[in-house]
């Protein structure tokens, strides 16, 4: 994990969080994006 961190300069806390926020909203978008596709 730590290794992860220092791939992408992932130093303070917020940085992790805004990391992994963003992923994790794009992933939301893309699964509602799919499912109104699907209705």
């Amino acid at each position: 994990m730590q290794r992860l961190n220092d791939y992408f300069g992932l130093e303070s806390k917020s940085d992790l969080v805004w990391f992994y926020g963003f992923y994790t909203i794009s992933t939301i978008l893309i699964v509602i994006n799919m499912i109104i596709v699907l209705i």
